[in-house]
């Protein structure tokens, strides 16, 4: 499914709330949700950020894609990700809602390495891994705390992808973000993880 076609569905508007057709992003807006608010990360130094964002995020990117899930609203809070979905099957009118601990994506994560083994596999750089890995990676280098990941505002543009995070001066950043640079982005990750494997071979 194309950004295009993803950013119709949220215009369309879905139900969940006393049966009425309420926008996903008119309702994660007015807190009709209950998503946690975007400003916990800010409190202290969590384990998502050790971690590297980069890597957690290349998880929950494969659990959503895994799902079908290509049109989201992301909450960080703590070393909890809570998700408010759109959900991939038709007639698209529900809600899909998701959380993931830091645990649960380590678990994924140790799991996918199990069964890729030592096989090569071509890399997608459009699709929602790579996106979120370059993501992560944007936020590692900023050294910030992730707030909010969001696909789905019907106000931006079909292929943009807005990321918030706070950097350690206090101040919260907000980006819209073309998914045509973040494919770039994705490969030029690959490409320097790839010399990275070459030289080590050599050592």
């Amino acid at each position: 499914m194309t950004p295009a076609t993803a950013q119709e569905r949220v215009r369309a508007g879905y139900s969940g709330i006393s049966g009425y057709q309420v926008p996903l992003w008119l309702g994660v807006d007015f807190g009709l949700f209950n998503l946690p608010s975007a400003n916990f990360c800010a409190r202290e130094k969590f384990m998502a950020k050790r971690h590297g964002y980069a890597r957690v995020l290349r998880t929950l990117g494969q659990a959503l894609e895994k799902r079908g899930i290509d049109l989201f609203d992301l909450r960080c809070n703590q070393n909890d990700f809570y998700l408010q979905c759109g959900d991939p099957t038709p007639p698209y009118l529900s809600l899909v809602e998701l959380r993931y601990s830091l645990g649960d994506l380590n678990d994924l994560d140790l799991d996918a390495r199990a069964h890729r083994g030592g096989s090569v596999k071509s890399v997608n750089f459009q699709g929602l891994p790579e996106i979120l890995r370059a993501l992560g990676r944007r936020v590692d280098d900023k050294d910030g705390q992730l707030l909010r990941i969001c696909n789905s505002e019907s106000s931006a543009p079909s292929s943009s992808i807005k990321l918030e995070y706070q950097t350690h001066d206090g101040r919260k950043h907000v980006e819209d973000l073309h998914t045509g640079a973040l494919e770039d982005s994705a490969m030029h990750m690959y490409m320097e993880r790839t010399r990275g494997s070459e030289s080590r071979s050599w050592k």
